[in-house]
């Protein structure tokens, strides 16, 4: 589903969500597509660039009930309900959480269903939460049958830019994914606490975060990262090459089982314990799949940080080339233990 490409919206429906203003109005209709392009535009290109955001992660419902969200995103994406009639009912979920707790800013709800060019058989659900923006005014319509609708009018040239706060990208409830039901973007202020910064993924659509190959990958690297870190003072540096060696092998393979390759590790038992340790303290299962982009990303280089804002970033295939010794100084009767590190390289330059 991240790769997605050539987005469709087939259907569009926006709900007024301010308990401080005009309370809860919505939509009785989709809104027609036809003589709406900018915003179609508008919304297909939050939805591509929420897919394309590295801090979206996978998700799922901590349950389906017919009851509340994942119910309703369940029955608008099987047909048995209009997306009319189950956006109303998130819109009410949702207003109602608002309502209750004024630290929530007000905002509007938007709902699309589309298609990508790629997964041409397959409807995929857009939940979106639009904070106000000045560059907005609303507007309630009416269709031919008389039926009120929420609409977007600009009060510029163009629509904002500005990165979506909240999404969640639903696929196909039924058959359930055996791994996540969403893609879910769910950024937080450094100002916000805990219980506002989330209402939107856990008060709201009652789900959490899930294990996808992507975040396997992740975990996985860092997991390893931090093993590594702890044992560092005990490793020597023929030790420190055979574990990246061992570890880019794994991520170039598509599968892992953590059993054997941690078994497999060319290294002091001590060092496989500490290195399952990690593992298991970070990663549900002991078998899974790489996904390679991610995998490419976290070892191409490694990067190592020290004092006073030191940071050292080198190609992976380099590094000991470039880092020609390691050596860490426990004896040194002027100071406390301290890492010395001898680096060769024909260029060193002042970077502004």
């Amino acid at each position: 589903m991240r790769d997605a490409a050539n987005i469709q919206i087939q259907g569009l429906i926006i709900h007024i969500l301010d308990p401080k203003g005009q309370g809860l109005v919505l939509s009785g209709v989709d809104l027609p597509l036809k003589n709406n392009q900018a915003l179609v535009d508008y919304f297909t290109n939050h939805i591509e660039n929420t897919l394309k955001d590295p801090s979206i992660k996978a998700a799922r419902f901590k349950n389906i009930n017919p009851e509340q969200p994942s119910g309703f995103c369940q029955a608008i994406l099987n047909g048995e309900a209009t997306l009319a009639e189950g956006s109303q009912r998130l819109a009410g979920g949702l207003y109602r959480i608002i309502e209750n707790d004024m630290r929530i800013t007000p905002g509007d709800l938007a709902v699309a269903l589309f298609s990508a060019e790629n997964y041409p058989y397959t409807r995929f659900l857009a939940i979106m939460k639009i904070d106000p923006a000045q560059i907005f005014r609303h507007v309630i319509r009416e269709d031919s049958q008389g039926n009120t609708y929420v609409s977007f009018e600009p009060e510029t040239m163009a629509f904002t830019t500005e990165k979506l706060q909240k999404c969640a990208v639903i696929q196909p409830l039924d058959p359930r994914h055996p791994n996540f039901d969403m893609l879910l973007l769910d950024r937080q202020s450094r100002m916000e606490d805990r219980a506002v910064a989330r209402f939107f993924s856990e008060s709201f659509l009652d789900a959490q975060e899930a294990f996808d190959s992507r975040r396997y990958t992740e975990k996985f690297v860092r997991s390893i990262a931090e093993a590594r870190n702890r044992m560092q003072s005990s490793l020597s540096a023929s030790d420190e090459a055979r574990l990246e060696s061992h570890l880019l092998q794994a991520v170039s393979s598509p599968r892992i089982n953590c059993d054997v390759w941690v078994e497999e590790l060319p290294l002091r038992k001590a060092i496989k314990e500490e290195i399952d340790s990690s593992l298991r303290e970070n990663i549900p299962d002991r078998q899974f799949s790489f996904d390679p982009a991610v995998a490419q990303r976290l070892t191409r280089k490694i990067k190592m940080t020290g004092d006073d804002g030191l940071r050292l970033e080198v190609n992976a295939e380099n590094y000991w080339t470039v880092v020609v010794s390691e050596e860490r100084i426990s004896d040194d009767p002027e100071r406390g233990p301290y890492y010395r590190i001898v680096i060769e390289t024909e260029d060193w330059k002042k970077v502004v």
